[in-house]
């Protein structure tokens, strides 16, 4: 504790950075240096604390070091805060937590692989390394070092298996492989097995080495070949090596015959697995005969729909072709092909349904074939159905109102039955206002047509109107006016876009009479039906004035010059309104430059736009024109009149909050502005490289007119003076014309004030322009089809009647005493003379055709003809009648070529009289059979004879049947081969053998090649006859120095010192994880490995864990317990140490014999003291000038700070008591050299404190 300066002053006083202190622990008055500094405190002994050290008191004591692996900044630290953990560590010294090396994620081994020496530190600057088991390589950083970033230097170490390149798959064989990888990783085998048929060459078995290379051989599979075959007779064997080559196992040689001439054996021949050919050969047996192969090709089957509005389709097609291969010898041997429906021919009008013709080819050895042609006929057109003209008909007095409408009009492609079905009934009672009628018409097929019309019950009996858009009619009757008197009117806010008339009355006779009395003033209403529609009525929203202006010009002809007129113009007029701002109307909405119009040309003497419509209504039209003509006047007869640019526009005033007179003077305003820059900023244009000066005011509105907005016209009722309307229903408003417009036809409107009309939908329509709904959009009538509008609903033309054109009124008279068959038709074509009896054409109507063989038709306009009942026919074309169908005679239609299934069978008339055998004159030869057919007969020839009557003896030599040169002798029927050297067999097809016993050596296998022979060699050998040991040590196999000795399809690896393996690559002295246990660490030799164990443990691999305890350390019959390593004894009372040998004392003296309490007792305390009594024997030794004592000391820490003076008894020369550093003088001394014994208490709750002395 700090004390007056002037009790060290036997020191000579302190140092700067020391004070002068009654030391507690020393009890002498002294100097400390300061906190930070260390030293005697003497002057200039006060030193800054050295790095890695601090001290946060004044005290003599040393400055304190950082704790272990920490330090400071620099020099003088106060605080343990300063010190920091050195780099590679991390923990809170201040916190009492010590520095720890950081530590990386623990390296795991990689997988199919190991640490070596078994396990390594992860902390800061160790060192971890890794290997692979055997077969696998390692990628990665080996060693890795932890770093101060808690990550590992390199990368990531992982083991790769040692992969072989894939062995090729065995083309006619199989690869079978083991293990995991499918024979591609280390030590995994493949082996191989041929297809039958094949033989092997190369290694049967490989094997994947740590090299990534194969042990063995390249493997494949060898077929085994047949011999060459001869040449057939009147025939082609493919391919042509097949005659000049041996074929390897599974080749097929195809045997084919010529043109006309077919097998009687097998076809083709195979190379079997035993190097023979499988099939029927050699000959005899096989050789082509008679004719026999032919074939039949029919047209595709059809799936059609029908023509247009008739009940077929007509359909053309190619006939069946049949052809036989014999033609190429036989001129007459094209088959004949017939039908089974004789009478349908192409082209045809197939009848709805399936037709099926089956075609019969029949070559000249009576050999049939056949095919089918299918036509399917779907008729997926709806039936015709049109119903009348909408209807209006005037409400019955009294009693229901019944309708009677005309039935629709129908008629279907089919010609068969159509269900028609509509939900009113003809005649039936309607209610007023209307109703819509439908009809739908469904044929036989399920196809649907529909159609519908409107019935309007009224109660009047007129054409009845739409009330006005935005308003109403009323009606009431009224005799004396001869029927109901209407008149119209509008909406609240609404009023007629013109005047209606004063009322409307609705004759009793069904016509509509208009009646008006216009006021004085007033303009007549218009004098047709329907009244006007009800619109807006608006203020005006502005004033304008409209002005032209020329400027003579050069060529001013070019559009782009004449836009750039228009630009710079109204740029200009623009900044002078806006007082220099361009944009100040288009911003402030106030005012703006319209209807800006240039053109080029000669000098204009009067508006274009008629300026007398500008005019106010209230002034003389006089004067506009007294003022022209004063202008006129003026024109300076001397200016070129050829190139002027004329520049008519409108000035508007629009602004808002304004009345009319402050518009018009704002209105006024501008224009003098504008005037005013005619010698000014309007003086030219400035259009690059064009003259542009201004040269006169042509024409000026003499009064302003008022603007409407967009979509409305002023006065456009004259009975609104000085009012804005929009424009109604059906009509848009023109910009360019400022004036309302009826919508053009296919368009329509229904608001008020639109700027454009809406087009009707997609393949919708008007009949006139100002329409006005969109439901008058209809669909145009097609051709065949008219309306009185063009458009739906639509009838059909009459008979005699055509319309080739859409959207059309009327229909066509067909020309002269022409017509039509059915109502609808939709060209000129289908009017034509009637079709008479016994003909018909698919219009009815010429040209006509007469009706085929077996049909008949008595009526005229028919468009097919009646069938015969089956099995009847007639005897030609043209038939009118049922009689004129006849039977067939009997034998004839017994016979299957003459039956049908759809139809009569067309018969010629002989066939009919007679049935010949033409077989009866013995027409072929040589023993051949005859055929007896319809319209001749065919031959059947023996074999070796050809000819339509089997009159040509073959000669088999002519194709050459002999191979390898074999000279071939024509016999009957047959024939023989005389074979060259070398060559024997039938057709000489046979090389001699050349695989003799021995030819291989080392049980090689002899296969006979073309030319001689190959061998195929076993495991191990090599060379044209097997005769080479294969060096399996040419790949150098051994690893690590191996020396490699060859053997028969193997080799042996002699290993160096430290390498095992059947490639040395094993190594024996190498750390593996299990090489050392329970900590112990793994050193590689030269001779082997050797294990470092850890305290505690024993053995080659530290296996065995050492007693410790089996030494009876502990004494004083302390208990042992054994740990890993090490042991702990638990000590009796009375004793302590590691060993319990040291004793507790009896004597609790405590004596100091130093001034400085080196020696002293320390107690941890593990709870607050908030009472104590302390008390004890003293005696004090020397005078009572000594320096004051201290007898106690204690002090705790509160909030990571240390309160030295918690409890401080001190000074026996008067004992002071410090309690939280706060200090109570006691003035009671024992300094006088005897024992005294002395007690002190405290309570924290009163703060009282008591001394006692002796008692």
């Amino acid at each position: 504790m700090a004390v007056p300066s002037d009790k060290c002053t036997q020191s000579s006083g302190c140092d700067s950075n020391a004070k002068c202190t009654c030391g507690t622990v020393s009890g002498l008055y002294q100097c400390v240096c300061n906190a930070g500094y260390y030293g005697p405190g003497t002057p200039g002994q006060c030193y800054k604390c050295r790095k890695g050290s601090y001290k946060k008191f004044p005290s003599p004591e040393d400055c304190n070091a950082c704790p272990a692996k920490s330090s400071t900044a620099g020099l003088g630290s106060t605080n343990i805060v300063d010190c920091k953990c050195n780099e590679g560590y991390e923990g809170n010294p201040s916190a009492e937590k010590p520095c720890l090396p950081v530590q990386c994620v623990p390296i795991s081994p990689p997988q199919n692989g190991y640490l070596v020496g078994g396990a390594c530190d992860y902390k800061y600057q160790s060192t971890c390394e890794v290997a692979c088991n055997k077969g696998y390589t390692l990628h990665g950083t080996a060693t890795r070092t932890c770093q101060k970033t808690k990550s590992w230097s390199g990368t990531e170490a992982y083991c790769q298996i040692v992969r072989c390149t894939p062995l090729p798959l065995l083309t006619h064989g199989t690869k079978s492989c083991t293990g995991v990888g499918n024979g591609q990783y280390y030590g995994e085998k493949c082996s191989y097995t041929c297809d039958q048929g094949y033989d092997r060459k190369g290694s049967a078995e490989r094997t994947c080495q740590l090299d990534g290379t194969w042990t063995g051989q390249p493997t494949s599979c060898v077929a085994k070949l047949c011999p060459a075959l001869r040449k057939l007779p009147f025939g082609t064997v493919e391919p042509v090596d097949c005659l000049t080559t041996p074929q390897p196992y599974t080749r097929a040689c195809v045997m084919k015959c010529f043109k006309g001439y077919t097998f009687s054996g097998s076809s083709p021949l195979t190379c079997g697995a035993d190097g023979e050919w499988q099939g029927t050969f050699p000959p005899p047996v096989i050789r082509c005969v008679t004719p026999l192969s032919f074939q039949i090709t029919s047209p595709p089957s059809l799936d059609v729909n029908t023509d247009p509005e008739r009940n077929t389709k007509r359909v053309t097609w190619e006939l069946p072709v049949a052809q036989d291969n014999a033609e190429l010898h036989d001129p007459n041997a094209r088959p004949t092909v017939t039908s089974s429906e004789p009478l349908i021919t192409s082209p045809y009008n197939f009848p709805i349904g399936t037709t099926r013709l089956v075609y019969t080819a029949t070559d000249k050895s009576g050999q049939t074939a056949q095919c089918t042609f299918t036509v399917k006929v779907v008729d997926n057109e709806p039936p015709f159905i049109f119903c009348p003209d909408n209807m209006e008909v005037p409400a019955a007095k009294s009693g229901p109102s019944l309708v009677f409408w005309q039935p629709p009009h129908y008629f279907d492609n089919s010609k068969g039955t159509v269900t028609i079905f509509t939900g009113h009934v003809n005649g039936s009672s309607f209610q007023t206002g209307s109703t819509t009628v439908k009809y739908t018409a469904t044929d036989e097929a399920g196809n649907v047509g529909t159609c519908s019309f409107v019935i309007l019950v009224t109660k009047t009996r007129c054409k009845a109107y739409d009330p006005p858009i935005n308003g109403a009619i009323t009606c009431q009757d009224l005799a004396i006016a001869g029927g109901d008197y209407c008149s119209a009117m509008c909406n609240g806010g609404k009023e007629f876009s013109s005047r209606p008339a004063t009322y409307y009355i609705c004759k009793t006779e069904g016509f509509w009479q208009i009646f008006d009395w216009p006021m004085p003033g007033q303009e007549p209403a218009n004098d047709t039906m329907p009244w006007p529609d009800c619109t807006e009525v608006l203020d005006p929203s502005g004033e304008k004035k409209g002005m032209e202006w020329q400027y003579l010009s050069g060529d001013c002809s070019d559009p782009n010059v004449q836009q750039e007129a228009k630009r710079k113009f109204i740029d200009g007029l623009a900044a002078i309104i806006g007082g220099g701002d361009p944009t100040f109307c288009s911003w402030s909405g106030a005012c703006r430059v319209a209807n800006v119009r240039v053109t080029c040309g000669a000098m204009q003497t009067g508006r274009k736009r008629g300026l007398a419509r500008r005019v106010d209504r209230s002034v003389d039209r006089s004067v506009d024109q007294t003022v022209d003509r004063s202008v006129d006047q003026r024109v300076d007869r001397s200016v070129d009149r050829r190139n002027t640019l004329t520049i008519d526009f409108d000035i508007e005033v629009t602004a808002k909050g304004m009345t009319d007179d402050e518009r018009k003077k704002k209105l006024d305003e501008y224009v003098n502005k504008v005037k005013a820059e005619t010698q000014g900023k309007l003086a030219s244009l400035n259009i690059p490289g064009v003259t542009s000066t201004f040269y006169k005011i042509l024409k000026e509105d003499l009064q302003p007119s008022p603007v409407c907005r967009n979509g409305s016209v002023y006065e456009l009722n004259k009975e609104n003076k000085k009012k804005c309307m929009s424009c109604p229903p059906g009509n848009f408003y023109d910009s360019a014309q400022s004036q309302c417009v009826l919508c053009p036809r296919d368009t329509y409107e229904h608001n008020t004030g639109s700027l454009a009309c809406q087009k009707c939908p997609s393949g919708t329509y008007t009949f006139k322009s100002g329409t006005k709904k969109g439901s008058e959009c209809k669909p145009v009538c097609q051709a065949g089809t008219y309306s009185t509008t063009g458009l739906e609903l639509c009838q059909p033309c009459a008979i005699g009647y055509y319309q080739s054109h859409k959207r059309q009124t009327t229909c066509n008279k067909c020309p002269g005493s022409t017509i039509t068959l059915e109502e609808g038709a939709d060209s000129i074509s289908k009017c034509g003379m009637p079709c008479a009896p016994g003909t018909y054409s698919a219009t009815g109507v010429e040209p006509c055709a007469p009706c085929p063989v077996g049909t008949y038709q008595p009526d005229k306009t028919k468009s097919e003809c009646i069938k015969c009942p089956s099995p009847k026919t007639t005897f030609g074309t043209g038939s009118v009648k049922l009689s004129q169908c006849v039977g067939i005679p009997s034998e004839i239609a017994a016979n299957d070529k003459f039956k049908c299934n759809i139809g009569p069978c067309l018969m010629k008339i002989d066939f009919l009289s007679r049935f010949i055998n033409f077989c009866d004159s013995n027409p072929c030869n040589n023993g051949a059979q005859c055929n007896n057919m319809v319209d001749g007969y065919r031959c059947m020839c023996k074999s070796g004879f050809t000819g339509k009557n089997c009159e040509v003896e073959e000669d088999e030599c002519t194709t050459n049947p002999c191979a390898n040169g074999g000279a071939c002798v024509d016999k009957i029927n047959g024939f023989v081969c005389t074979c060259p050297s070398g060559f024997t067999g039938q057709f000489c097809e046979k090389a001699t053998v050349d695989c003799k016993p021995g030819a291989c050596r080392n049980n090689g296998k002899c296969v006979e090649i073309p030319g001689g022979f190959q061998c195929l060699c076993s495991d191990g050998y090599e060379g044209d006859f097997c005769e080479v040991n294969t060096n399996e040590c040419k790949s150098s196999p051994c690893l690590n120095g191996g020396k490699c000795t060859d053997g028969v399809n193997s080799f042996t690896c002699n290993c160096p010192a430290g390498y095992s393996g059947g490639r040395c690559e094993d190594k024996t002295n190498g750390c593996r994880p299990d090489s050392c246990l329970n900590g112990a660490t793994c050193t590689e030799t030269s001779y082997g490995h050797r294990c470092a164990c850890v305290a505690g443990f024993s053995g080659n691999r530290c296996e065995t864990d050492i007693n410790e305890c089996a030494s009876t350390p502990c004494a004083n019959n302390g208990l042992c317990v054994d740990k890993e390593g090490g042991f702990t004894c638990l000590c009796k009372p009375g004793f302590s140490g590691t060993t319990c040998l040291t004793a507790g004392s009896t004597d609790f003296d405590l004596e100091f014999g130093r001034a400085q309490g080196r020696g002293m007792a320390a107690v941890n305390s593990r709870q607050e003291l908030r009472a104590f009594t302390v008390s004890f024997w003293m005696k004090s030794e020397g005078s009572s000038n000594n320096e004051p004592g201290t007898p106690i000391s204690y002090a705790v820490k509160a909030s990571g700070s240390v309160l030295d003076n918690a409890l401080t008894i001190h000074d026996y020369n008067g004992f002071n008591v410090w309690i939280n550093n706060e200090k109570a003088s006691t003035n009671v001394a024992a300094n006088d050299g005897k024992w005294h014994h002395m007690a002190f208490t405290w309570k924290s709750s009163t703060g009282a404190w008591k001394v006692y002395k002796d008692g």
